[in-house]
């Protein structure tokens, strides 16, 4: 996702220890690799929260994170 001239990506992954999923935001191809936030999926409470690693990120690609939080990590509910 382009936000303000910088191309930013997302990694998925669960996280056995917080008994949970996250996605963390990155800039895309960014030497450093370090992770620029993360918002993370709780399986215990289905709480989620929103860390930011770096406070320079701008805001829109947070929202653009939250955003995809909410899509890509609460399970399906499939007894619909």
């Amino acid at each position: 996702m382009n936000i303000e001239g910088q191309e930013y990506v997302f990694i998925r992954g669960s996280d056995l220890e917080r008994d949970g999923m996250f996605l963390e935001l990155y800039l895309d191809r960014d030497p450093n690799g370090r992770p620029l936030a993360e918002c993370f999926y709780s399986d215990a409470d289905g709480s989620m929260t929103l860390t930011v690693f770096e406070s320079s990120t701008p805001e829109a690609a947070l929202v653009w994170l939250k955003k995809e939080g909410v899509r890509w990590l609460p399970p399906e509910d499939r007894s619909a």
